[in-house]
């Protein structure tokens, strides 16, 4: 599966598309998105990207533990305990 980021940050945000802007930790919004996402069809979240289209890019001195946490939910969701997670998260 190919997916061209320029392309769907140039669709701009809609129903299974989502930008979150990102410095130093995970948006606060980004698990209710992927929930959300994961009551429908899917999604995308592109992080390091804002609302109005611009990218940022995310810190690279953070990536390390945005990584974590983003598998920290994965995990736990998998076993479909997502509130034991969000308690657990870093920043």
């Amino acid at each position: 599966m190919n997916i061209n980021i320029q392309q769907l940050i140039e669709q701009g945000e809609g129903i299974s598309l989502e930008f979150k802007k990102t410095e130093n930790k995970l948006p606060e919004t980004l698990f209710e998105t992927i929930c959300a996402f994961l009551n429908r069809n899917g999604g995308i979240v592109l992080l390091g990207v804002n609302d109005d289209k611009t990218i940022e890019g995310i810190k690279t001195d953070v990536t390390g533990s945005l990584v974590k946490n983003l598998g920290c939910f994965v995990i736990v969701w998998q076993r479909r305990s997502y509130s034991k997670c969000s308690t657990s998260l870093q920043n």
